[in-house]
């Protein structure tokens, strides 16, 4: 398999977390789990954009990945008037703030274990994410999913050293 690249277009969502709750009705308790879906959008887009580059078969043995995820910039990062279209120079270079690449990245994984790119998301290997604004006002991820060169074929032997 050679590197399959594609681009997904709309706005990155991170996988939001599940919360966790309680309530009391009497003597008995009631416990839930509610998970409110804030990225289910984004996953549905990743889902229908990445099966125009999916194999006709998941994908197996292991697996490496590198997603890099393009941010809109809010309207501050722009002048106003005539310069309209202008990045200010006060405009920040790098994506520093929320959401996080690892909450970034899961919902990429679980969307396209959903897709049936692979068996399961634990065949990646090794991931590379990175986050930044988008310079062509084009928000997204551009993905790329290869087989290792080496991949290890087994499990060194021996055990671990102890630290004293």
């Amino acid at each position: 398999m050679n590197t399959i690249r594609f681009f997904v277009s709309g706005e990155p969502k991170p996988q939001p977390r599940p919360r966790a709750w309680a309530r009391k009705f009497g003597a008995a308790v009631r416990a839930g789990v509610y998970d409110n879906g804030g990225a289910d959008g984004w996953k549905a887009a990743i889902i229908a954009q990445a099966n125009e580059h999916r194999p006709a078969a998941p994908l197996t043995g292991p697996l490496e990945i590198a997603v890099s995820f393009y941010m809109p910039r809010p309207k501050g990062h722009y002048g106003s008037g005539r310069n309209a279209g202008k990045l200010r120079a006060s405009a920040p270079l790098a994506h520093t703030q929320k959401p996080d690449c690892d909450n970034l990245i899961k919902a990429v994984l679980d969307a396209m274990t959903v897709g049936g790119w692979w068996g399961d998301d634990a065949q990646i290997i090794s991931m590379r994410t990175d986050k930044q604004w988008a310079q062509d006002g084009r928000p997204g991820c551009l993905i790329l999913i290869r087989h290792p060169a080496s991949a290890p074929s087994r499990t060194p032997a021996g055990r671990p050293r102890r630290c004293r």
